[in-house]
């Protein structure tokens, strides 16, 4: 339930546009699952984290790899929503990357 409480609230705030504030809580989202071994919200989390670094226009390769990262887990989990989220993502990233 801390899980779903903490992604949330990372969401909200990614919404009013604090990616950081965002960014810190998907951090202690990440933790709290390595510590239980929950790997079901790592999808989604690091798809939150890649457009959160999109809209704070941070390092492509960081995008890069955490849309990579999403794909992994969203396939390790089954998640096929996820994965084709996180593909469509990358795909339209690489776009405007290439166009810029």
């Amino acid at each position: 339930r801390i899980v779903t409480l903490l992604y949330y609230c990372a969401e909200y705030h990614a919404l009013i546009k604090q990616f950081d504030v965002s960014d810190q809580i998907l951090a202690k989202v990440l933790k709290v699952c390595k510590a239980n071994h929950v790997t079901y919200y790592l999808p989604r989390v690091k798809l939150l984290q890649a457009n959160n670094a999109i809209n704070a226009d941070r390092n492509p390769e960081e995008v890069k790899h955490l849309l990579d990262e999403a794909m992994v887990f969203a396939r390790f989990n089954d998640n096929n929503v996820a994965e084709v989220q996180a593909a469509a993502l990358l795909s339209n990233y690489e776009k405007i990357i290439r166009t810029n």
